[in-house]
């Protein structure tokens, strides 16, 4: 009788500690698919810049869509769903990341991009803007230019913001829901222009496909 009561003591005190481990989801911070569409990229494409003389071809490293539990604090059973998506393009004097998350402590997502100039030396130089991106004119330095001609072709609805990056130095970028990074200008007016997606979808083209 008491192995019987003990057996089942034990198998109750397993449910009850599984349970208490187990946690409760105390919120859930996803993307919405609209937002998803701001990074127009599926993680299989290349893209080239160029910069006077110079040129550099980035090709996509990764594409991560994840969601992933959130604790508060530590030691905590209770957590929060948060999703977030990240893709980075990588080449020998480039590095281009593209990040949408969803902060639990927000309630709107946000799209950063870091633009790493690897022979000037410029780390950790990461800009966004709150999403859904709207055809409107945002606090903080943050502009939208109707069209602008980069490299022979003309974008429309160009969202802008500047940066100051390390030594304070001033940097601009340009971004559209289409192409995405379209320019990254530097304080002297030097500046990595957008030429070439290939999609790789069995064709190569330029931007605008002609």
């Amino acid at each position: 009788m008491k192995a019987t009561l003990k057996f089942f003591f034990v198998i109750g005190l397993s449910i009850f500690l599984s349970n208490c481990k187990k946690g409760e989801c105390l919120g859930e911070y996803l993307i919405s698919p609209e937002d998803l569409k701001i990074v127009p990229f599926s993680g299989t494409e290349s893209l080239l810049f160029v910069k006077e003389n110079d040129t550099v071809r980035l090709e996509c490293w990764y594409k991560r869509d994840e969601i992933r539990r959130v604790y508060p604090y530590n030691y905590a059973v209770d957590y929060y769903l948060v999703e977030e998506s990240s893709t980075r393009f990588t080449g020998e004097d480039l590095d281009l990341d593209l990040w949408i998350h969803h902060s639990f402590t927000e309630d709107y997502s946000h799209l950063s991009i870091s633009f790493r100039d690897l022979n000037d030396e410029y780390y950790g130089c990461t800009k966004g803007w709150p999403l859904p991106l709207y055809l409107e004119t945002y606090p903080g330095g943050q502009w939208i230019e109707d069209s602008l001609t980069i490299q022979g072709f003309t974008y429309h609805n160009v969202f802008c913001d500047s940066i100051n990056c390390q030594g304070n130095e001033l940097f601009i970028i340009y971004y559209t829901k289409e192409y995405g990074v379209v320019k990254y200008e530097f304080e002297d007016g030097s500046a990595w222009e957008l030429l070439e997606i290939d999609w790789n979808d069995g064709s190569h083209h330029k931007i605008p496909p002609h």
